[in-house]
């Protein structure tokens, strides 16, 4: 009886601490059962240059707001919008594609080539009117395949091919693993049809098109090539990013749309992308500037939620994923090479891999994590204050935690960078000469990039909530379940022999909140954060409010170093060419967009984010002003959640969004969008953020915290 009770402990006391860290004090509003969209389309016919298209035309109903500062006179219209689904916009692979066929077969591990569009007319009437599949991906079991690199299409019903609209492309997160230009939650049907009834009331000048697109993920978008200087890398997907901006340059005139009016945005993994795409290749390799783009191929860029703290992974880093991959295949399928495993094999291997790179405290030689323990435990049990246990930490493993890239192995396919130097002449003694390699897609970190284009750049408040989540079962290892007994304890009693709890050794509590910030930011150790009394540990994490305390001050310290004093890091760097704007989304929702799925990790990482607490991916439902999230389950917005969404998704799209909010250093203006004191949803500029909204309570961050420890 006392096993079964500890086990539901197990169960139960993790949800319960993780939806108490999300500093909530609602009630969790699941999201409602599944309700499909039923539009009443209907099948067009459209002609694009030589090519013919069967299209949809769908009807969007949309709140026309003639007022949209107070939502007065708000009366609804029904507007056609013509969606052009699953065009090709380029292959993978180099070589020359026979004319009779507009889509060969994709090589693996081979940089993508635009697809010239007029070979569509080679059929009659292409048909455009379903979605293709999307790319390879973990957790789907149909509409997948290494065909995937087609773009969709939504522009006003009747567009001539002269109207020169502006047009916004939508890079899509997932974390370099997963994700298409087809989930539910970022379809632009509404704010396409938006911008038609906007333009009829002077709101603006005129409509928009919208384009989303997939791109290649996992290890068939990022797999380390051996470079010196004369490839384009192993980074596929950025490079299939450039190829869907390149379509669009050549053919978006064809729908309608302005070439030179093109502005590129994109969420998490989508707005680490942007930053590649303003990054120049080694003008060696690129000798025509064609992968040169931002200017070119876009004029304007929108990131939200780049997860900057994180890193890309080192050229070395990539190579030894690389030697695993190889090992991984060689065990598992001894009969293939990776050219020739199935997409489920691929797959098998993908997560496997991942594991590995993720595993073990994101693989840490044996006995450190250990060793690193001990000396913590030593230091509290002397007395020792948290200054001077950081500075033995640093002292003695700064230089080891750097080297496995902790931090970068949290999203374990995120492109690698391709710029390192090598040894060209190896002597007796060591190297005589070494040659320093630019690199090509990623040529730097994202947070090291300079700006090329005029960027918005932003993050919600509680970003890191979810993207840590399996982080946080190590904070409640050391609670006591019943006297005396820990939940270490239990979990080894049942993944042990013994079938008495008492026969296992005494485990000492593990100082679960220094270990993983110490790991996690060892270069921060020469000055860390948890020196300040924001971030310094509770002095017993055995306890719920302990653990409690450590875990609410553990995912603060990554939503400032991963998300907030980075992206205000990036403002800063470029305010002096008048490039950047920031905005801080931390608007708290009456209904809830996230999912319980079938991973643990994503379970938890999500119940901390219930009850509409801004978390990654909340600004989407008012960016795109859609009622459903990314399952394409309804979601059930409040009169407020509607009326901040109708002007979200209308600002979003226009040039004051720029022209209006550029960042000044002096100032620390940041776009806020909020509750008042009226809980009514606000948008609204806010000097001084750092220290009005971010100030914390050490005497060394009362004036903000990301002066302090940024």
């Amino acid at each position: 009886m006392k096993i079964k009770l500890l086990r539901f402990y197990i169960l139960i006391v993790p949800f319960a601490l993780l939806i108490g860290c999300s500093k909530s004090d609602s009630e969790l509003a699941f999201t409602p059962d599944p309700n499909p969209e039923t539009p009443n389309e209907e099948e067009v016919v459209v002609q694009a240059g030589d090519v013919t298209l069967l299209v949809k035309s769908e009807p969007v109903t949309v709140e026309l707001l003639n007022n949209l500062d107070d939502g007065s006179d708000v009366t609804t219209a029904t507007h056609y919008v013509e969606v052009i689904k699953g065009v090709p916009y380029a292959y993978a692979g180099e070589e020359f594609i026979d004319s009779s066929e507009y889509y060969g077969e994709p090589a693996r591990f081979k940089h993508s080539a635009v697809l010239p569009f007029e070979l569509l007319a080679n059929e009659t009437n292409f048909d455009a009117t379903e979605f293709a599949d999307k790319c390879v991906q973990p957790n789907l079991t149909d509409n997948m395949s290494e065909n995937c690199l087609n773009l969709n299409i939504w522009r006003p019903a009747g567009t001539t091919d002269d109207a020169d609209l502006p047009v916004y492309v939508y890079i899509h997160g997932g974390a370099f693993e997963s994700g298409s230009g087809q989930e539910a939650n970022i379809i632009p049907d509404v704010v396409v049809a938006q911008s038609i009834s906007d333009a009829g009331l002077n709101i603006r000048t005129e409509p928009f098109i919208a384009i989303t697109f997939n791109y290649r993920l996992g290890l068939l978008g990022s797999l380390w090539q051996e470079d010196n200087g004369d490839t384009k890398g192993g980074n596929f997907g950025v490079g299939d990013q450039k190829r869907a901006l390149e379509w669009v340059n050549q053919y978006i005139s064809l729908f309608g749309g302005n070439p030179d009016n093109v502005t590129v945005f994109g969420q998490g993994a989508g707005a680490t992308s942007i930053h590649y795409l303003q990054q120049t290749p080694d003008i060696l390799v690129d000798l025509e500037g064609e992968d040169d783009i931002a200017g070119k191929y876009f004029s304007k860029s929108i990131m939200q939620s780049t997860p900057y703290g994180v890193g890309s992974r080192s050229y070395e880093l990539a190579e030894d994923t690389y030697a695993t991959i190889y090992d991984y295949a060689q065990e598992s399928y001894p009969d293939k090479d990776i050219q020739s495993l199935s997409i489920d094999e691929l797959l098998d291997i993908q997560q496997k891999v991942k594991n590995q790179i993720s595993g073990r405290l994101f693989g840490l030689p044996d006995g450190v994590i250990e060793d690193i323990i001990a000396d913590i435990i030593e230091s509290l049990e002397n007395g020792d204050s948290t200054t001077a246990l950081i500075a033995k930490l640093s002292l003695k493993y700064a230089s080891t935690l750097l080297a496995i890239e902790p931090r970068s192995k949290l999203t374990a396919f995120q492109p690698y960078l391709e710029s390192h130097t090598e040894c060209i002449d190896q002597g007796f003694f060591g190297c005589k000469e070494e040659a320093n390699y630019k690199g090509y897609h990623v040529v730097e970190q994202a947070v090291d990039t300079q700006l090329k284009v005029p960027s918005v750049v932003g993050f919600n408040s509680e970003d890191s909530n979810s993207f840590t989540a399996a982080l946080k079962l190590v904070f409640i290892i050391n609670i006591e379940l019943l006297d005396g007994i820990k939940l270490i304890d239990v979990v080894l009693q049942l993944l042990g022999d013994s079938d008495d709890i008492r026969d296992l050794p005494q485990i000492p509590d593990i100082p679960a909140y220094m270990l993983l910030s110490s790991i996690m930011y060892a270069d921060y150790l020469s000055d860390s954060p948890l020196n300040y009394a924001d971030f310094s540990p509770a002095l017993d994490d055995t306890n719920l409010s302990g653990i409690t305390e450590n875990m609410g001050k553990f995912n603060d310290l990554n939503n400032q170093l991963i998300y907030k004093c980075a992206a205000r890091d990036i403002a800063k760097q470029n305010s002096s060419e008048s490039l950047a704007s920031l905005y801080h989304f931390d608007y708290k929702a009456g209904f809830n967009t996230n999912v319980v799925d079938d991973s643990i990790f994503g379970t938890i990482g999500n119940l901390s984010c219930f009850s509409g607490v801004p978390c990654n991916e909340a600004e989407l439902p008012f960016v795109f002003n859609r009622k459903y999230n990314s399952n394409g389950n309804e979601i059930a917005p409040t009169a407020t959640d509607t009326q901040l969404m109708a002007t979200i998704s209308r600002l979003w799209f226009t040039d004051k969004l720029f022209e209006d909010n550029t960042y000044n250093n002096d100032i620390d203006n940041v776009l806020m969008i909020k509750r008042n004191d009226s809980d009514v949803g606000v948008v609204e500029r806010l000097d001084g953020w750092d220290l009005v909204m971010n100030a914390g309570i050490d005497e060394n961050t009362m004036n903000g915290i990301c002066e302090a420890i940024y």
